[in-house]
Order: structure tokens, then sequence, then C-alpha cells
């Protein structure tokens, strides 16, 4: 991780003296409640309490949390260095604090002191019925007493099954009415906090462990407190930071089984974001959400808790629509950055842990998972290096010290797993098909068309997985009386020349994704709209050209790749290239686009019986060019 970002010297001067002012909240209204947290958590900003309600079955429940507005003024070189800072970052066992120590970890954290001061609080306070409704919503400034009862994760565990401890019983009350809330919440379609083998979903639909009962109390409870308060935010007609996130395709969650795609369909969701406009929370099914619970953490919270208080004083709020716009860009160009950067340092430690283990034991001892990071990054270092003669010959701009040997000896190994039938998972195949059509990688490609020559259902996985939340197109005919099917398999609007021929209509679409595949590796692929009918059914008795027309007819659009180049550019926020640039060949026209982006070009170059085809292959060449990372 990287070092620590450091605070100003007056940021840190004005921690201090904001720690030591005067309190001015000690008229506020007491509240109790117990903290629930990591045992290492030094930013303690968070506390929960219940109360039954025993003729009605119902309970209120409330949750405590830090307030740093009464603290830090607004506006003031603190206040800007905090939101600059926008998180709190963790890593390794060390804390990247948002607001200093001084602050975080002692005057405003809820950690009780040696003293049991009370410490200032935003409580929200809801009512639950038995089957986990929430009413009756109400915020307002408070005063905490914790005295001694803050538990790390494992104590209060150890609480939850200990029945002579003082706290037993709140402990089970709080597992009680946790399970309540999460049961209501996937009843209304939400999957969070969902067991999924040793993970949970967390609020955005992200695989994570929690190995303590307690955590996920504490994360049922946090999110109840975030929707309340953005049902209150809403019904104040307030502008705020709200917490959105929606389906990439549109669609939902239709039922239980279908929470499995998370392991491997993730793409499924959009990334989580912030804006002062509500969307909706798609894997918590709400139409309502925002962040409140961890102002000491995050900064999203910190500004809602700017704008509550404003609110509870009946003062104007400090913040203006156009400000919260941009914090919220900021905020999630933040994540966004930090995620990538998390992603890419747990890549590296897993690849270096299994190239560890393939050098000092063997590539042989691998799991497939292992294997195919060693198999990514030996292909990634040697791309575009030609195999000749069982050796890698390096070009000029190859570093002098890349292994062409551990090359060699990785592809060899993928080629004896392919012979031997250990690949199971269809990512791997998928990879393994992108790389055999490198020419670095061509060894791999016999023994590819081998495995799916013989396994040809293996090709229809393959595509499938490409095709995402879309779809394979098939063009089929079959004819009465024959005993054979034809299909064309369609995806990215390329097909084959020849079709896949079998005596069923499944086995006639995977031999149809076969060919597709082998298409693919081959570079043979053709578009939909160069399929020619009367060329294939001169070689064909059993299929006319009318039929041929006609399935391709059929057969779903084919993809739009110059809207997609639109969509990358809207996203961006630059303008869309023009297609103008079609000169007239003997064979049709070729079309030359050329987009300009973060001070780079990248051009594009397709050609096509007519005008539009041209264009629609040049935007598919250019597409392919474009950062994958932003593509998505």
């Amino acid at each position: 991780m990287p070092k620590p970002r450091p605070f100003s010297a007056k940021a840190l001067y004005q921690a201090k003296l904001c720690a030591q002012a005067t309190p001015t909240w000690l008229q506020r209204p007491t509240v109790f409640g117990i903290a629930i947290d990591s045992a290492a958590t030094i930013e303690v900003d968070d506390a929960i309490w219940l109360e039954p309600l025993v003729p009605t079955g119902a309970a209120i429940l409330w949750v405590h949390i830090a307030d740093p507005t009464v603290w830090i003024p607004l506006d003031s070189l603190l206040d800007l260095e905090i939101l600059s800072r926008c998180q709190t970052l963790y890593s390794s066992g060390q804390a990247d604090l948002m607001m200093p120590s001084a602050l975080s970890a002692h005057a405003i954290s809820l950690a009780p002191d040696l003293t049991n001061t009370p410490k200032p609080a935003l409580s929200v306070s809801m009512h639950i019925d038995p089957d986990g409704r929430i009413s009756n919503i109400k915020l307002q400034q408070t005063l905490l007493t914790l005295g001694a009862l803050r538990l790390s994760y494992p104590q209060a565990d150890e609480v939850l099954i200990d029945a002579l401890h003082p706290h037993f019983a709140i402990m089970r009350y709080f597992d009680a009415w946790a399970h309540k809330l999460a049961a209501r919440r996937r009843r209304d379609g939400g999957f969070t906090g969902t067991p999924l083998g040793k993970l949970f979903a967390d609020e955005d639909g992200n695989l994570v462990t929690m190995p303590f009962r307690s955590q996920q109390i504490v994360a049922e409870f946090m999110i109840a407190a975030n929707t309340a308060v953005a049902h209150f935010l809403t019904q104040q007609g307030m502008n705020a930071l709200f917490r959105n996130q929606a389906w990439s395709d549109g669609s939902t969650w239709q039922s239980a089984h279908d929470l499995e795609l998370l392991t491997h369909r993730t793409d499924l969701l959009e990334r989580a974001c912030y804006g002062i406009d509500e969307r909706g929370h798609a894997s918590l099914r709400l139409a309502h959400y925002t962040h409140f619970t961890s102002p000491l953490r995050r900064a999203p919270d910190y500004v809602n808790h700017r704008i509550i208080s404003a609110l509870l004083h009946q003062q104007q709020t400090p913040y203006t629509s156009s400000q919260l716009q941009q914090l919220a860009e900021q905020f999630n160009l933040f994540a966004q950055q930090h995620s990538q950067v998390i992603d890419e340092n747990a890549r590296q430690v897993r690849l270096y842990q299994a190239e560890r283990k393939a050098r000092s034991q063997g590539l042989q001892q691998l799991d497939e998972k292992e294997f195919l990071r060693v198999l990514t990054a030996a292909l990634s270092e040697a791309i575009d290096q030609p195999l000749h003669s069982n050796k890698v010959i390096a070009s000029s701009a190859q570093s002098e010290e890349f292994d062409h040997d551990w090359l060699l000896e990785v592809l060899q190994e993928t080629v004896r797993r392919l012979d031997a039938g250990l690949f199971l998972s269809t990512e791997t195949f998928d990879k393994i098909l992108d790389w055999a059509s490198t020419p670095v990688a061509a060894i791999l490609r016999p023994t590819m068309l081998s495995r799916l020559m013989k396994q040809p259902s293996l090709a229809t996985m393959i595509l499938n997985r490409r095709a995402g939340s879309k779809s394979i197109d098939y063009a089929e005919i079959s004819n009465a009386g024959v005993p054979q099917f034809h299909a064309w398999a369609i995806l990215l609007g390329k097909t084959t020349q020849h079709p896949g021929i079998d005596s069923t209509r499944q086995g006639a679409k995977n031999a149809a994704c076969s060919a597709w595949c082998r298409g693919y590796l081959e570079d043979s692929l053709i578009f939909k709209e160069e399929l020619s009918t009367a060329d294939y059914a001169q070689v064909s008795k059993d299929v006319t050209s009318n039929q041929l027309s006609q399935a391709l007819t059929d057969a779903s659009p084919s993809e739009n790749f110059i809207g997609a180049v639109n969509e990358w550019c809207q996203k961006q926020g630059i303008a869309s290239p023009d297609y103008t640039d079609c000169t007239p060949t003997p064979s049709g026209f070729v079309c030359r686009v050329c987009l300009e982006w973060q001070e780079g070009k990248f051009y594009g170059e397709g050609s096509g019986k007519n005008k539009q085809l041209a264009k629609q292959k040049a935007a598919a060449n250019l597409l392919s060019m474009l950062p994958r990372t932003l593509e998505s």
C-alpha cells in the first residue's frame, strides 16, 4: 500500500484546536447504545440500541452516529481537506485516515474514554413492525452514553452464545431483528446479506466474507439507518448525496436461484455511485438509499450530516445543487480509481503466489485458477511475439529479461491440460480462445480446435459467456423430410460462411458455435450482411437461396457498432466521430474513422459492399482499439 496521505500542518493544527473546543452540546437529550466494530477500529462512528414495543410485537431501532459537524467549522481549511481525501483507506492493517486522528480516533469517536464522557451524536430512530417494515422515522441531535459497552466482533459473537453474560438478552434481540430486516428486504427482491456458501452479498452486491454474526447484525442496522435517512431527506425535499445503483441491462433478479449468478455475473450490476438524484439501489431493491452511518470514514456521509444538521436547526442548506453534484463526481471518481488500485494490487499478489508455487513445485501442481493467472501473465508479457521452431523470437521492443523458455513451458503445459481435459471453467476456455488467436500462442490453436470438435457444446458455452447479458443469434434452416438442421451462429454482428449441420436443432447450434470459434481463430469470420446466399446454396442441395435469405432475415439484427462507439463517447463526454471518409473500391467501399481522446488518436478501418457496412466495420475496428476498462 502507498504511504498514508499526509495532512497539511494547518489542518493538523486546526484539528487540535477543534478537539480542545468547549462543548456546546451538553443540553442535548441523553441516549444509550452499544458500539460493535472490529477490534482494530479507531474511528468508532456508530452505536445501536433497540426498544421493544411489547403489546404490538414491534420495536424501535436506534442508530447513533458520531456528529463531526459540531466540531469542524464549515468551509474551514480542515473541512475542505477532509472533503478532498474522500474516505479512509485500509490495507494490510494500516489506516490512511480521512480526518486527523485527534478528531476521528479521539474527540469525535464514540469509543468510550477513561472518563466515559458522553459524546455528541446524530441519532435516527425508526419503528419496525414484526414483518420488518420501517416507519415513523425521526432524526435528532443527542448525547450518547456508552459506558463500557464497546464490543469487538469476536466478543459480540461470544455474548450471543453465552446465556450467562449480562448482555446476552439484548444481543439475541439484536440478532432476531436483524433477521427480520434481512428477510423483509429479500422478500421485496433485494439480495444483500444473503449467504452464498461462505460469502455474503454486501449492500452493493459484492461478495465479501463476514465471519462474525455480529457483523451481519451491524450491517443490517446500518442499511436500515441509511434507508430511513434517505426517506427522511426525500420527505423534506432536501438535496443530498444519494447512493444509487442500476442493473446494467435493465433486468432484475427473479428468484433466489438467480443469486448463484453473482459468483460469475457481477457485470449485471452497475457500479454503485453517488448523485443528487434518487435513482434507486438495485441490489438492495430500494427506491431510496443514502450513506449516513460513517461520517468519520466516508466524505459523502460527512456531507449528508452537514445537510441534516442544517435542516434540524432550520438553517440554510450548506451546499448548492451544483456543489453537491461536483462533490458526487469527485467521490465517484476517487472510489473508482481506488477500486482499480486495490484490484490490481490483489491481482499482483495472487500472480506472485502462483508463479512462486509454479517455479518451486512445477506447473502441474497449480490448480486451474492459479495456472490461468500464470498463463495470462506470461502471454501478456510476450504478446505479439512470434513463436517459431519452439522458440520465442523477441522483437526489438521486447525486454532482454523476457523469459522465452518459461513462456514455452507454460504453453506446453496448456496444451497438455487441453489434451487431458483438465480445464473445467468456461472462463478458462474463453481466455485460451483469445490467446490462441494471437501469433505468440499459435501453438495452442490445433489443440483448442480439436477440443472444440470433440465437444461442440463447449463452444456454445464460450459464446454465451461472450454474449453476456445479450444472446447469441442464430439463422436456422430445416427441411421437411431431410434429417438435417443448418444453423449459423451470429455474435457481435459476425458469423461464418458455412453453417453447423446436425440431425438435431441443438446439435446444429453447437456445431455453428464451434464453427464460429474456428473462424475466430483463423480470422475468417464475416459480417452477417456478407453471407452470400447464392454461394452457399450452390454447395448445398438441401438449402435454397430463398431459405437462407429468410433465415437471415428472421435472425435478430446485427450489432450496432456505430451506436456502441457513440455510447462510449457519450460516457467520456466527448463528441462522436464522423464517418465521411468513405472511398469507393472495385468491390464496394472502404471507410476510415478517427477518434481523438485524451491527447491520443484511435483509428478504425473497414470495407464492405456498401457504405453502411463499411462504416459498421470501421466502427467495430475502432471499438476494439478503445481502452477496455472504459469500454465497459
